[in-house]
């Protein structure tokens, strides 16, 4: 039995009749002079780049309409088979001088297991630990 591809994905990325549209705030890419950049998010940390070229559509989006309440923000159509560059940016934290790397571990509450001792019933008289026959003293139970 052969498996294929699904039909949407035997077809050339050109011939894709998707069009993106989004909104967000407007601003200058980066990447050159001939992209812009549309953030997706208050804090800036995750946007979408496109070459202005691709772009069949835009409007303004008013203030008292999502995605930005109480922003002006921008609506953007892209033209079928355009690029876009969505980025989510994540900030590293600074290193903490005081950082231990310790880690916390719940300690055993039942009963500790020696190598060499074997079985859990006894109290072995010279080590004053349970154990069935202490194979260091050889001392039974």
């Amino acid at each position: 039995m052969a498996f294929g591809g699904d039909d949407i994905t035997q077809r050339a990325p050109d011939a894709d009749p998707r069009r993106y549209r989004l909104a967000g705030l407007f601003a200058e890419s980066d990447r050159g002079p001939e992209f812009r950049r549309l953030i997706l998010s208050r804090d800036g940390r995750s946007y979408v780049e496109f070459r202005t070229d691709d772009v069949e559509e835009h409007a303004d989006v008013p203030p008292d309409q999502p995605p930005f309440l109480g922003e002006q923000a921008t609506s953007v159509v892209l033209r079928p088979g355009a690029q876009a560059f969505f980025t989510q940016v994540e900030v590293a934290a600074t290193p903490d001088d005081w950082d231990l790397d310790a880690r916390l571990r719940n300690l055993p509450t039942g009963p500790q297991f020696f190598p060499g001792l074997e079985g859990d019933t006894e109290l072995c008289v010279t080590r004053g630990i349970r154990s069935g026959t202490c194979r260091f003293c050889a001392v039974g139970p």
